[in-house]
């Protein structure tokens, strides 16, 4: 499965004044593993180009600042500045952009915000089906994350919204989740979660002797007093992915988990903590249309369907490039020559 960083469409500003020596253009928002919006800067004024080195853009966003680089890019003219690891609760957070030719402010951005590109978007774009159900599922996201943490749920990143289509209301199947006995009576997994924030991570807790290694996938996490022990931040495109945990005693495996995001969200659904539960969904949700979104945008025309039989009668129609799942559990169609399914 590859993971796919998604770009949205640019929510571009107004026209530059004559004697502008620069403009914020436009801005996007990217899924990643993190929310974070990139802004798109046209140079105006040659002579600024000639100390390019000293031009950067300040964020501030609830009072901190972040200061950054740009990066040019070719395709479009543009040197492209990007404020990063924005928590889904604060979609709705103003972030002001302030151009910087040393300590000169030459240009800004002063009141925008992840909800007011979105919303921008889904004015400009109401007919795309698949764009729209997107960002409705992203909206319906940061809404959950802020009546999890009681974070300014006055305004909700879904309210009062334009052009917002139903939220998706998919939930997994099933769950990812095996873990084997431990052969071990001192060394084995107690616990696995998802770490909610600016960035997602599946959560391990252990009971450990000295003697205990634990491998993520391929790779060995060296131990300490942590309470848990996390993966890399895992993309949007990838809730579906699922990790290997192996314990060790010394050189013994002693016990092996796999987990995913999805197979956490599979097995909230029997919690009683309402806004928990929300926000799983909404996460799932976001996810999924987020690959969804990636697989129109990028596959269209050159991939094919790959055919996984479930032993039960029915298949999976996969994408060949991306690993987006088109259907499952679908009846198998057989054909009454060969005996083949035809899908």
């Amino acid at each position: 499965m590859t993971y796919i960083v998604v770009t949205l469409k640019v929510d571009e500003g107004g026209e530059e004044d004559d004697d502008d020596p620069a403009k914020i253009a436009g801005a996007s928002v990217i899924l990643g593993t993190d929310l974070k919006m990139k802004y798109h800067v046209d140079i105006i004024d040659e002579e600024l180009l000639e100390g390019i080195d000293q031009i950067s853009m300040r964020f501030t966003r609830n009072g901190k600042m972040a200061t950054v680089g740009g990066v040019y890019n070719e395709t479009t003219g543009y040197y492209v500045f990007s404020f990063e690891n924005i928590p889904p609760q604060c979609m709705g957070d103003n972030i002001k952009a302030e151009l910087l030719f040393g300590e000169t402010v030459i240009a800004e951005k002063a009141e925008y915000s992840v909800k007011q590109n979105l919303s921008n978007i889904l004015e400009n774009n109401s007919d795309d089906v698949d764009l729209v159900q997107l960002i409705t599922d992203i909206l319906t996201y940061g809404a959950a994350a802020q009546n999890y943490k009681d974070y300014n749920t006055e305004s909700l990143a879904n309210a009062d919204v334009e052009n917002l289509g139903t939220p998706s209301t998919a939930l997994p199947k099933k769950s990812d989740k095996s873990v084997t006995a431990s052969l071990s009576d001192t060394v084995y997994f107690t616990a696995a979660t998802v770490r909610f924030d600016n960035v997602n991570k599946i959560g391990i807790k252990l009971s450990t002797t000295e003697n205990a290694r634990l491998f993520i996938n391929s790779d060995e996490i060296t131990l300490g007093d942590e309470l848990y022990y996390y993966t890399d931040a895992i993309y949007a495109t990838e809730f579906d992915k699922v990790f290997k945990f192996t314990l060790h005693d010394g050189k013994t495996l002693v016990q092996t988990l796999t987990y995913s995001v999805s197979s956490y969200v599979y097995s909230m659904q029997s919690s009683e903590n309402a806004e928990m539960v929300a926000l799983a969904n909404a996460l799932y949700n976001y996810g999924m249309s987020a690959k969804r979104y990636a697989h129109m945008l990028n596959c269209d025309g050159e991939y094919i369907y790959t055919h996984t039989d479930n032993g039960d009668g029915t298949h999976n129609r996969i994408c060949s490039i991306c690993g987006y799942v088109e259907t499952e559990n679908e009846t198998h169609t057989f054909d009454d020559t060969d005996g083949e399914c035809q899908f």
